[in-house]
Parts: structure tokens; C-alpha cells; sequence
């Protein structure tokens, strides 16, 4: 991978170099990958790996040393072995294989380890985010297409990253190997170091012959890389490997870290001999710089005492002096456990940043925020989806002043090298519009089955409208306005209608009741519930198919209403004796309880009473012909209601 991994920051936001200082007997591997000299790690452990000598922990550093590298794919492969292998591993690894495996545009595993990381991690915003955001792929699509992008042919086989306009010119950072220090590399990726260099801005796209390194006292042998240049184009913000009088600086532990120098542009064109500023410190790293356009505001990635995670974006104020105030964390609505990095600020204050602790497509992705005078984020943020982000590593964002053009960079798979820097053209704005998606769950009491009401939404001004809902198990989605005030109506036949009120909230579970039936002593329960009598076969007193559905709907209301009481009244039609049909009538009642008893209702809720022929509902009676359809009309069970 490329180097401007050394400036993401991993483990502690920057790339650091270890002083050569004298080490206990250790394993090499091990003393490799303390040294942040991953690919040499990486030998060392899959040998172990294939010699049979490894422990858990050698699988966890192997893979560790492509993850830190930003090779997902492989990394994913060895995460995939750890994972294998039973053992009980820290909360941070879920999350590491979790995004390896977005890399590789598995999103349902994916997600599912980070439901598993949530469980493992007390308080994190990253799994925060995911809950909050579970629908998350829905706001990525939504943001996409509106880029169109080109790989620049300035890209080399090595890291190319950091672009940034200035002027008619564009400045960017390359592991290209073209000057006095060639052959010396970085053990991190053996990549040499990176140095800062300048083009026409028009010739990009035509021509990669005519670059050549920032002229003046910027680059050195060690690495600078993502710059901020001020407006009037005499200020240059860059980032370098703490470096004083020719050597590097280390910190308590014996690693380089990174520093934001300033350089100003002399008469001749040239670059002056950078100064330090007082926002750095040994103790913890400073890196890319972005400048606002009045100058104000100078914005950067630290790790730093008093952030969130591996590394935060901050702000600092500007003096006309020149001097700095006390930087200032953009806070925890910004800044996550995680990565959260090269920040741009554009002219009209929206900031742009990379960050791998919000759901995206894989590695970094890069979200938008927009600041007020201020600098307070908005609490909307918002991916700016394909194809600016992929399932890589995507960052350095920066768009012109007319908000159309620009560029990033990516270690997407069919770039020309680790990381290439792209070129784009905004055809539509993002669209600011602060959407949620809102989930509505649906139950219904007596009901085990899955229940779909009629779902709408009222708003205040009493225009009602269908919502697009889908369902599934019971839960409804829809995308809304935040903080938008409206009323959700849930209706369905049988079940008494709910509306509730909506203020701003992403969720609402709604519980529906029978519908309460208004009945008097006397009635017939089933006229009451719109149900028809059940009937029998001539000369049969068994509850056939049909029948047993009615019966099961009389069970449900008897069950949702345990004072009603019926009595169970059974007919016949005029063929054969008075007495036979009393006897056949009371057969039938006795039938029709017994299944009522089978489904739970209390005998003494219940009774059971033959009529015979003796309440005809038509003029079928002895001696008068009638059809078989007219008969079957009197052979019935109805539902007296009695308490």
C-alpha cells in the first residue's frame, strides 16, 4: 500500500520510525512488526504459519500487518484463519475483519461482526454509528452517480496522493524515486520517501513528463506530503516526519512523528526553509493541513491528548500574526474511535474528511459536514457514495471554489499504483436535505401471525398521503425528513385504528387491539362480528373444514373479551321427526362446544342448547318442497350472547 498510510495514522495516526536502539532477545518477527517493517513482519509470521509454530497471535499480527498496509483483501484471508481458530479475541479485531470484508463486497458478513462488535464494546462511536446508520447503504446509493471521475496520467507505480490546487498549478505527493536520496525506502512498504512536487494545472491529463519537485527548502530525504496553500498562494502548510538540524526527532518510546511546518513563497519562486509551529509537539503527531479560504481556520488530523480515537480532526485559529490559538477537537458528532482524517475545508465551509469509523463501502471513505461561522459541524453527515468512494481506501478530497471540480486519491483495485490520484467533476450537487430512516413496528394482539396494516402519514396541514413502506416480519421503512412533525395511522379490519404523533424520532412501535365490539345480551355474536353461522351436513353433526374457521374466529374474540359469555344454539331442518331432529339439533350444539373447549375457552362460559326444527329461518317446514340448498339454510349453530 501506499505511504500516505504513514499519514493516515495507524496505532497512533502516524507513520513512525523506530532509533535503532539495542533489543532484547525477541522473536524477529515480532521485533519487525514493533518496528512498523510490515512486509518483513508479514514473511516472518506466514513462515511461522506454514512451519506449524504459530499461536493465535502470530495470526492476529500477520494479518494485522496488511490491514495497516490497507491490503484488505489479504488481510481479510488471514483475519478469516484467526477467526477460524477459536480463540477468543479482543472487540477490535470483529471491527478490523469487519471492514476487510466490505473491501470485498461482503456487506451482510460484514455487518454482521459488527453487530457482534457492538456486543463486545461498551461505549464507541463507531458502533453507534452503525446502529444508528444500520441502514446505511440506502444513504450511500442515494448519493450516488454524480461524479464523473479520470485517473490522472501523472500517476506513477508508487504511492501518488495529496492532491491540492494552487492556482494554475497543482501540487501533490509522490513515493516516486527521482532525486538525490534514490534507492533509500521506506520499511513501512519498501517505497521510497515521499517528497511534495508541482504541475500545470492544465496539463495534467496530457502530459506526465512535465512535473518537477517544489522548488526551495521544502522536501528533504525524510517524508512531506499533504499540503494547504493560502489563497494568495505565499503560505505553504505542509506535513514532514519530525526532523530538527538534519536529524529526526523520536519521542519517549524511540518513534518519529509527524509535524505541520509553514513555508512562505519568496520574490525568486521559491519555497523558504520551513518554520515549525507551536501546535506541534514530540509527544504526538500533526498532519494534513487545510486551510480556509479566508485564512482563519487552519484544520488538521492529530492524535494528540484529549481526542476520540486513533486520530481526530482539529481546528486552530489563525492570527494575523501569524501565531496560533489552542487547537480545538471537532468533537464526538465528528471524530470516532477510529481513523478520522485529511480533513479539507472548502470555500463555502463545508469540510470534507476520511474516516473508516462511519458505515461505508470499505476502508476510508470520505463524508461531508457542513461548518458554520462558528466551525460547528452540522449534526448531518453525509457519504458522498460512488464513485468517489469504493471499496478501498478513498481520501484527500478537495473541490475548487465553484463547488464543480476537483480531486482525491484512492488505492482502488485499477489504479497504476498504491495510490493513484483521480480527477472528477461534480455533475450535481450533494444533496444536503437532512433525510432518516424511520421504522415503524406493527403488532396486533391476538394475532401471532405477521400482520401489513394500511399504513399512512398526516401532516399537521391534514394532507394524507401513502407512505412507501415495505415490509418485512412486521417492520415497516421509510425515508423522512429529520426533525419532520406528522402523524403515522395504522388501520386494519378487526383492530381498532392507531394514529400517534411523529416529532423528529427515527423509530415507533405501535401496538394494535381488537376492535371493540358493542354487543347486549341476546345478540348473535356472530351477526355482531360480521361472521356467518356455521352449517352442517344432512343428517351430520361434525365441524367440517369451513365451520372450524368461524369457530376459531368466535375463540379469538371470547379470548380478547374473558366476561362474554354465549349460548350455543343448534337447528335442523324439517325432514325426518321432531323428536330425532331435538336429539340431532343437541348433538350439534354439544359438537360446536367441544371444539370452543378445544381452543381454551372455560366451560362455564359456555352453553349448549338444540332447538330442532323449531326455529326455521324459512318456510321449509314439514310437508312443503323445497330445494337442498333451502333446507341447508336451517341446519346451523348460532351464538347467543348471554352476559
Amino acid at each position: 500500500m501506499g505511504h500516505r498510510i504513514i499519514i493516515i495514522a495507524v496505532l497512533l495516526l502516524s507513520f513512525s520510525m523506530r532509533s535503532q536502539q539495542p533489543y532484547p532477545s525477541r522473536d524477529r518477527a515480532e521485533k519487525k512488526f514493533d518496528d512498523y517493517h510490515f512486509i518483513k513482519a508479514g514473511v516472518l509470521y506466514e513462515k511461522r504459519i506454514l512451519e506449524g509454530e504459530a499461536i493465535p497471535e502470530d495470526y492476529m499480527k500477520l494479518a494485522d500487518s496488511y490491514y495497516f498496509r490497507a491490503e484488505f483483501i489479504t488481510a481479510m484471508h488471514w483475519y478469516e484463519d484467526l477467526f477460524g481458530l477459536g480463540t477468543e479475541l479482543p472487540a477490535e479485531y470483529y471491527y478490523r475483519y469487519a471492514q476487510t470484508l466490505k473491501s470485498a463486497g461482503d456487506y451482510i458478513r460484514s455487518d454482521s461482526l459488527m453487530l457482534r462488535f457492538q456486543q463486545e464494546v461498551d461505549i464507541d462511536r463507531r458502533s453507534y454509528n452503525f446502529h444508528k446508520e444500520s441502514d446505511y447503504l440506502r444513504g450511500i446509493l442515494h448519493q450516488s452517480g454524480r461524479y464523473e471521475v479520470c485517473n490522472l496520467a501523472i500517476n506513477s507505480r508508487f504511492s501518488d496522493f495529496a492532491p491540492v490546487i494552487s492556482g494554475e498549478n497543482l501540487l501533490f505527493a509522490s513515493a516516486r524515486d527521482t532525486g538525490v536520496y534514490r534507492g533509500v525506502v521506506d520499511h513501512w512498504n519498501d517505497e521510497p520517501f515521499l517528497d511534495i512536487y508541482t504541475i500545470s494545472n492544465s496539463l495534467i491529463d496530457v502530459s506526465h513528463h512535465r512535473y518537477t519537485k517544489l522548488p526551495g527548502g521544502v522536501n528533504t530525504e525524510l517524508h512531506e506530503s499533504t499540503m494547504a496553500v493560502s489563497t494568495d498562494g505565499k503560505q505553504l502548510y505542509f506535513t514532514r516526519n519530525n526532523f530538527l538540524k538534519g536529524k529526526q526527532v523520536t519521542d519517549s518510546l524511540g518513534y518519529t512523528k509527524l509535524r505541520i511546518l509553514r513555508s512562505h513563497l519568496d520574490p525568486k519562486g521559491n519555497w523558504t526553509r520551513p518554520e515549525d509551529l507551536s501546535i506541534n509537539d514530540d509527544g504526538f503527531s500533526n498532519a494534513h493541513p487545510s486551510l480556509s479560504e479566508d485564512g482563519k481556520y487552519l484544520f488538521f488530523a492529530s492524535d494528540r491528548p484529549g481526542g476520540y480515537g486513533e486520530s481526530d480532526i482539529w481546528y486552530v485559529s489563525v492570527q494575523e500574526n501569524g501565531s496560533f490559538g489552542e487547537p480545538v477537537n471537532l468533537g464526538p458528532g465528528i471524530n470516532t474511535e477510529g481513523k478520522d482524517t485529511f480533513p479539507f475545508i472548502a470555500p463555502d465551509n463545508t469540510l470534507y474528511f476520511a474516516t473508516d469509523g462511519r458505515p461505508g463501502l470499505g476502508g476510508l471513505d470520505v463524508f461531508a459536514v457542513g461548518l458554520d461561522e462558528n466551525m460547528i459541524p452540522d449534526q448531518k453527515i453525509f457519504n458522498l457514495g460512488v464513485p468517489v468512494n469504493s471499496t478501498g481506501d478513498d481520501f484527500c478530497y478537495s473541490i475548487d471554489e465553484n463547488n464543480v471540480s476537483g480531486y482525491f486519491a484512492s488505492n482502488r483495485e485499477g489504479g497504476k499504483g498504491s495510490d493513484d490520484i483521480y480527477s472528477f467533476i461534480q455533475k450535481s450537487p450533494l444533496d444536503t436535505t437532512c433525510l432518516q430512516t424511520f421504522v415503524l413496528n406493527v403488532a396486533a394482539i391476538g394475532d401471532s401471525s405477521t400482520v401489513q396494516p394500511l399504513v399512512h402519514m398526516r401532516f399537521p396541514d391534514d394532507q394524507s398521503i401513502m407512505l412507501p413502506f415495505y415490509a418485512e416480519n412486521g417492520i415497516y421503512k421509510f425515508d423522512t425528513e429529520c426533525d419532520r412533525t406528522y402523524f403515522v395511522k395504522v388501520a386494519l379490519e378487526g383492530y381498532e385504528t392507531v394514529e400517534k404523533l411523529v416529532v423528529g424520532q427515527d423509530s415507533l412501535s405501535i401496538v394494535m387491539n381488537k376492535e371493540v365490539i358493542r354487543v347486549q345480551a341476546g345478540e348473535d355474536l356472530a351477526e355482531a362480528l360480521s361472521l356467518a353461522p356455521i352449517f352442517f351436513e344432512n343428517d351430520s353433526y361434525s365441524i367440517n373444514e369451513k365451520s372450524a374457521e368461524i369457530l376459531d374466529g368466535i375463540a379469538v374474540v371470547m379470548e380478547a373479551y374473558p366476561d362474554l359469555k354465549i349460548q350455543i344454539g343448534s337447528h335442523t331442518d324439517s325432514k325426518g321427526s321432531s323428536r330425532y331432529n331435538l336429539i340431532l339439533s343437541e348433538k350439534r350444539a354439544t359438537a360446536t362446544m367441544n371444539y370452543l373447549l378445544s381452543k381454551g375457552i372455560a366451560v362455564n362460559r359456555l352453553e349448549a342448547k338444540g332447538y330442532g326444527e323449531s326455529k326455521l329461518l324459512n318456510d321449509c317446514a314439514d310437508d312443503q318442497p323445497c330445494s337442498e340448498m333451502e333446507n341447508a339454510e336451517n341446519r346451523r349453530s348460532e351464538f347467543l350472547i348471554i352476559d
